[in-house]
């Protein structure tokens, strides 16, 4: 199981990485509205790969059928 954690926080700091470098060439280019839609847009993404009970609730939680 201790890959697939490390694996998971690699991915979650590229992403985090990836967006805010994102964000600061469309803020240095002059595109602020692009900018500030990318640091939106990855805050959610980024917080969908760290937390996804956070986005769904409890509708991954496995029910009995």
């Amino acid at each position: 199981m201790m890959p697939w954690v490390v694996l998971g926080i690699m991915i979650a700091i590229g992403l985090l990485v990836s967006v805010i470098y994102t964000a600061v060439v469309f803020f240095i280019d002059g595109f602020v509205l692009t900018g500030v839609l990318w640091l939106g847009f990855g805050r959610y993404n980024i917080t969908y790969v760290l937390y996804p009970e956070s986005i769904y609730g409890s509708v991954l939680v496995s029910t009995k059928l």
